[in-house]
């Protein structure tokens, strides 16, 4: 697995399991040079981020849920500042990471092009990495909140990602409902806000294929967000 340019400054590295599910993790260039990884995967080498990226100064656990890489990746880079939403925090500690940051404590270093967004309402801490390429072009790497499956999809955990309404292609599925929001009405409500204060032009997921957003396409996900909450 290597790591695929996705902008100047975005990078991907991925893989498909066989019943169709897709893992992806990605790298940001910060402005000294280094680079914040969102949802470090065990089965990506840690180090070949570097000729692409920089050196790894921040890794990010995009929700409590996505933790099985950070053992390998914090090896390797013993530097690297872990953080994770106050929400993910107490459940990343009870899986035996230590020394997890706030997302608070990195700010200084990522510049005022990139934030780092929880999504409130939730009882993961799903946070979302965004980067203003643009005065008027935000990119957003996201988790669990949506997935992008293109398929095509087998076996038990292809038939379980069709049941969930988790693939294939754009959506918000049954199990993030089930397990990841708290409360319904403050979720869309925070989910709202950062599309409208943070209008993507892409979006790059954990579990699905980069796309690029339309108006069009905001519409149809807040549409669907929307009714699959009610």
């Amino acid at each position: 697995m290597t790591w695929e340019k996705l902008t100047d400054n975005v990078f991907m590295s991925h893989y498909t399991q066989p019943s169709g599910m897709h893992l992806a993790c990605y790298a940001l260039k910060l402005p000294d040079g280094s680079c914040i990884v969102h949802g470090p995967l065990s089965k990506i080498d840690p180090l070949s981020i570097e000729p692409f990226a920089g050196k790894v100064s921040i890794i990010l656990a995009p929700n409590h849920y996505h933790h099985l890489g950070l053992p390998r990746w914090r090896s390797a880079w013993p530097e690297a500042i872990v953080v994770a939403s106050s929400t993910a925090i107490p459940r990343l500690q009870k899986q035996g990471h230590q020394n997890l940051q706030p997302l608070s404590a990195v700010s200084s270093k990522l510049g005022s092009a990139v934030q780092l967004v929880e999504i409130q309402g939730t009882k993961t801490g799903e946070t979302f990495l965004i980067y203003q390429a643009s005065p008027n072009e935000f990119h957003w790497i996201i988790c669990d909140a949506l997935f992008n499956i293109s398929g095509p999809l087998a076996g038990f955990m292809g038939f379980v990602l069709k049941i969930t309404q988790t693939a294939p292609g754009l959506t918000f599925g049954r199990t993030f409902r089930w397990l990841a929001i708290k409360n319904k009405s403050v979720f869309l409500q925070s989910f709202q806000e950062t599309f409208q204060k943070y209008p993507p032009k892409a979006i790059y997921f954990s579990h699905g294929d980069p796309l690029n957003v339309s108006t069009d396409t905001v519409k149809t996900i807040l549409e669907m967000v929307s009714e699959r909450l009610a």
